[in-house]
């Protein structure tokens, strides 16, 4: 039977069914039908030593192989229990030899501080690992598992593979990475909170929880990476690329990329909330909920991109790129700053909020497309020179009050119009907010009418600078309108009613010209009706209205024969002409005269005015 015993081997083997070797001289201390372990690969319970002898055991084979300057086999090696190095195993003059525990399984594995020249990990389960403030030259990772591992301040000076490996709680605080792989990595919690990174892989790995706050980047790639909860926060970029990445919620508060690549990335929701950003590429990403409030960013592309629901709040933008961008629902620049940016054949399906942005380069919307949502241009500013070009914009449902609109060119798009005038949606707001008793005072409503005024009056600016004088009339009959609500009750106020009324603020020569020939035939009738006597000797009275006495009846009868003499004189007086013939019969007749030769010609110089208003359209 002893014999039988030493005849036998270890033949342990990983899961492709090779035999590690190494511990093929070794006492087999455990078997299981056709397969026996060594000291080294017994299962737990198995080994027939206590865990401190076992270690002892791995400790001296490490210290062997590092007095022999060779490598250290121990791959496969399933540690009894919690396993710790030695104070002063390791140090910065005494590296541990290159180390091989690939396939190793480990309870708690405390390797602080340790000074590793080349190890590999191939493989290996953790159940607990302590690296912090370990030192690694070269360091091979790929597919281990990690129950919870603590990598904080560790430094890997050279390339560290982790790739395929699986981490269900692991920290990397400060860890100084050189180059490393994390291609396919799984994350169940992470952190890399203030880490370094020279070059870093991360292709195609799965984070459940993974806080890169305060983190570096020279080189990060993280294409087609899967983030359910990612925290960038005051992270920096030199260069990194996201292409294809999925973000349930990422968070890149006050971030900063020197360049960031988001190409065809998806968001569910993603804050870049105050990010620093010099170049970033977000062509064809589709973000469900987008906040870049109070970023700063030179250069930005969106290029047939899609975002659900976008903030770009108090952004500084110095080029930025929406071009065939879909906005599905509303998008918010509300105090945005931007030196260009071009939305050509962008669509805004939802609302849209320019509020107190300030653009200052010419901007254009050239062939977006908006929805009949609410678009707000209220207190935008455009740098002195410069303009914005809105094609085909809704103007049913834009505003753009305390906007100098003279500095917006409307192509394609007009704003709604009723009875010869246009009326912005600004004016709507006022009506609904008048209705509503929203204004604390008079003062207030007033202060409102004047805006509007001073808005219309920029529209009007504008056709008159490029000679647009077919839509001048209807820009200037609203500033007229707004003036004439706000100073109702005053003198001025009831002038310009007035002068709506005769003839359209101007503008409508048909109404001026009703007024005209109205004046004239009122002033044939009274001057008529109280007469006109001959210059002659004979001094006949000449009246369609005269008035008789029978008995004490007192009564009115018309003259027809006299209407051919008074309608000459009426006709020739308010034209100017002389009527050596006739002249007023009485006092009534002098003042009928005086009025209506006033009154028809202010009301002919009305209808000149407007029909040269006419002809200049």
């Amino acid at each position: 039977m002893a014999e039988n015993e030493q005849k036998l081997k270890c033949n342990a083997k990983d899961m492709h069914g090779l035999e590690y070797g190494w511990c093929s001289g070794l006492k087999v201390e455990h078997s299981e039908g056709d397969d026996h372990f060594c000291m080294f690969h017994a299962p737990r319970g198995k080994k027939k030593v206590s865990v401190t002898k076992f270690n002892a055991q791995v400790i001296g084979k490490i210290k062997q192989a590092k007095e022999a300057g060779t490598e250290c086999d121990l791959t496969g090696t399933v540690f009894e229990g919690d396993f710790e190095l030695p104070d002063g195993f390791s140090s910065k003059d005494s590296p541990l030899p290159d180390l091989d525990f690939s396939w190793a399984q480990f309870m708690s594995a405390n390797f602080k501080s340790a000074n590793f020249k080349g190890v590999h990990y191939s493989r290996a389960v953790f159940q607990n690992a302590n690296f912090n403030s370990a030192k690694f030259e070269k360091v091979d990772f790929c597919y281990a598992q990690f129950e919870s591992a603590d990598f904080s301040y560790a430094e890997f000076n050279k390339k560290a593979d982790f790739k395929k490996s699986r981490f269900k709680e692991v920290e990397f605080r400060g860890v100084q990475f050189q180059t490393v792989q994390f291609h396919d990595a799984l994350f169940e919690r992470v952190s890399f909170c203030e880490a370094s990174f020279n070059i870093a892989y991360f292709h195609s790995a799965k984070f459940k929880s993974a806080d890169f706050s305060k983190t570096e980047f020279k080189n990060a790639e993280f294409k087609f990476a899967k983030f359910d909860e990612a925290s960038f926060v005051l992270a920096k970029f030199k260069d990194g690329d996201f292409t294809g990445a999925t973000f349930k919620h990422g968070i890149f508060g006050f971030v900063h990329f020197d360049t960031a690549n988001f190409m065809s990335s998806k968001f569910e929701r993603a804050v870049f909330l105050g990010a620093n950003i010099i170049d970033a590429n977000f062509n064809r990403s589709n973000c469900e909920e987008l906040d870049f409030s109070g970023a700063e960013i030179k250069k930005i592309l969106f290029l047939h991109g899609k975002i659900s629901k976008g903030k770009f709040a108090h952004m500084q933008l110095e080029s930025a790129n929406f071009e065939e961008t879909i906005f599905v629902t509303e998008v918010s620049f509300y105090g945005s700053k931007f030196k260009y940016i071009d939305f050509a054949n962008a669509v805004f399906k939802g609302s849209v909020d320019f509020q107190f942005a300030e653009f200052q380069d010419n901007t254009v919307f050239n062939k977006s497309t908006f929805g009949d949502k609410f678009i707000d241009f209220r207190n935008v500013v455009i740098a002195k020179g410069n303009y914005i070009t809105l094609q085909n914009i809704n103007l049913t449902k834009t505003a753009f009050l305390e906007t100098d609109i003279s500095r917006i060119d409307f192509i394609g798009a007009h704003p709604r119009e009723e009875a010869g005038r246009y009326i912005l949606y600004d004016e709507d707001m006022f009506y609904e907010d008048e209705g509503k008793g929203i204004f604390n005072s008079d003062k207030e409503r007033k202060e409102r009418l004047n805006q509007l005024e001073e808005l219309y009056r920029a529209g009007k600016s504008q056709c008159h600078a490029k000679h647009n004088m077919f839509e001048y009339p209807c820009w200037h009959m609203s500033e007229k309108e707004m003036q004439r609500r706000r100073l109702k009750g005053t003198l001025t106020g009831a002038v310009l009613s007035i002068y709506k009324s005769i003839s359209g603020y101007g503008e409508e020569p048909k109404r001026a010209a009703w007024w005209l020939l109205g004046l004239v035939v009122a002033g044939i009738i009274i001057m008529s009706s109280f007469g006109i006597i001959s210059t002659d000797q004979a001094k006949e009275i000449f009246a369609i209205v005269e008035v008789f006495e029978v008995g004490d009846i007192t009564g009115i009868t018309i003259n027809y024969k006299s209407f051919p003499n008074t309608f000459n004189y009426s006709l020739e007086t308010l034209t100017y002409m002389k009527t050596p013939d006739f002249k007023p019969a009485n006092n009534w007749t002098r003042a009928a005269r005086i009025f209506f030769r006033l009154a028809t010609t202010l009301q002919f110089t009305l209808f000149a005015f407007a029909l040269r208003n006419r002809f200049r359209r």
